[in-house]
């Protein structure tokens, strides 16, 4: 299972828990691609893998997996390297609920180096294209009023190196 199968993988199980009985011990809450990334992070043989790639909690948008990530954050600080050590930092239940499930079943298992790499690769894409935005936006805006030519040729010149970036990771470079 990949990050965008991870993705579709939630929805479904979402509607799917939404109107069906379930037993009380499971986790039925939407199950999102940040939250497969990060609970594929905290079960893969190096957890802080993510930490050192740049990642911070903004990056992540499930609230569940933002909780899971700042545990992670501060497992290494404590330095606590083992699954439970690092979920017990956690205050979500539901997070280390899911955690814990996916462990049990196994079903990241075989798949968690790709999930690890595709979620690295995603949000590296959206931070790209957030920055791209953020640099249109400044030049528009530098644009409106009276500014210096050279303070946009650097920031024409940054688009250019992110629209580089985003071509070879596939990302949205049309605005």
């Amino acid at each position: 299972m990949d990050y965008a199968k991870a993705k579709v993988s939630g929805i479904n199980r979402w509607r799917n828990a939404s109107g069906s009985n379930s037993s009380p011990g499971t986790s039925h809450s939407a199950r999102t691609s940040d939250l497969v990334f990060v609970a594929a992070a905290i079960l893969s043989s190096s957890p802080f893998q993510l930490l050192s790639e740049n990642l911070d909690s903004d990056s992540i948008d499930d609230p569940r997996a933002r909780d899971l990530f700042s545990a992670l954050q501060e497992a290494q600080k404590e330095g606590i390297q083992d699954v439970e050590g690092i979920l017990s930092l956690c205050a979500d239940d539901a997070a280390v609920r899911f955690v814990r499930e996916v462990d049990a079943s196994g079903e990241l298992k075989d798949g968690l180096e790709k999930i690890l790499q595709d979620g690295l690769a995603q949000k590296r894409k959206a931070a790209l294209e957030k920055g791209r935005k953020r640099l249109v936006s400044q030049l528009q805006a530098s644009g409106a009023g009276s500014s210096d030519v050279s303070q946009e040729k650097m920031i024409l010149e940054e688009i250019m190196k992110i629209d580089e970036e985003l071509k070879a990771t596939g990302g949205d470079i049309n605005e």
